[in-house]
């Protein structure tokens, strides 16, 4: 059986295949919490949806206004391990002004930042969550023209899906880092309190006693 490349389906105007492929992803990307894991199937979506043959994927540090690279397939290890300024080329103007851009031809582009080998057009597309820009998906091909407008709403679907998913990953492992540090401040607490010569108990807001230490127990007999 011949196999159909969604895109081509997308350009006829035939959406339905690439929108029930993109629900599919979504909802197996909401049930990913690990970025690592969650970023390898992101990746893996774009492959089986639009049959890239690269994609680029930059997360936002705001700290020092940079893209950094963190997931890819296609690109150099020198075109990941480049930093991008917020604004510069294609990637960083689509993450500070949170839109997709399209260059057709990237000879007439005097501020792209090299990625593949003879790129000649490129698409980038904003990944926004919760009405802010975490990063920018990048895609280029060594053909003129490759990409279209059309190319853009199942890419910024795809996008957006992708930017919650990273998000809540993000969220979840700080939470998790602030329960590991709660956790570990009370065994330290415990430990000090179980150590000390000074009884020490505590008490509600109804003054009423809800625990006291070895000390106190010794004092007081209970």
């Amino acid at each position: 059986m011949a196999t159909v490349d969604p895109i081509e389906n997308l350009q006829n105007g035939s959406r339905k295949g690439v929108y029930e492929a993109l629900l599919s992803i979504g909802q197996d990307l909401a049930s990913t919490v690990d970025l690592d894991t969650l970023l390898e199937r992101i990746l893996s979506a774009t492959q089986k949806i639009f049959h890239f043959d690269n994609a680029l994927i930059r997360l936002v540090d705001m700290d020092r206004g940079v893209l950094e690279a963190v997931a890819s397939f296609g690109y150099s290890d020198e075109a990941i391990r480049q930093e991008i300024a917020l604004g510069q080329g294609v990637m960083g103007r689509a993450a500070l002004r949170g839109a997709p851009v399209l260059i057709d031809d990237l000879e007439n582009e005097p501020d792209y930042v090299p990625g593949i080998m003879g790129a000649r057009c490129e698409l980038a597309v904003p990944m926004l969550a919760r009405d802010r820009v975490i990063g920018v998906f990048n895609v280029e091909s060594t053909s003129p023209g490759a990409f279209n407008a059309e190319d853009i709403e199942p890419l910024l679907a795809l996008a957006g899906q992708a930017a919650i998913a990273i998000d809540n990953a993000r969220l979840y492992q700080e939470l998790k880092d602030v329960s590991e540090q709660n956790r570990e401040l009370l065994q330290l607490n415990k430990r000090i309190i179980g150590s000390t010569d000074l009884g020490i108990y505590t008490v509600n807001t109804d003054l009423r006693i809800t625990s006291w230490n070895r000390k106190m127990a010794e004092m007081s007999g209970i």
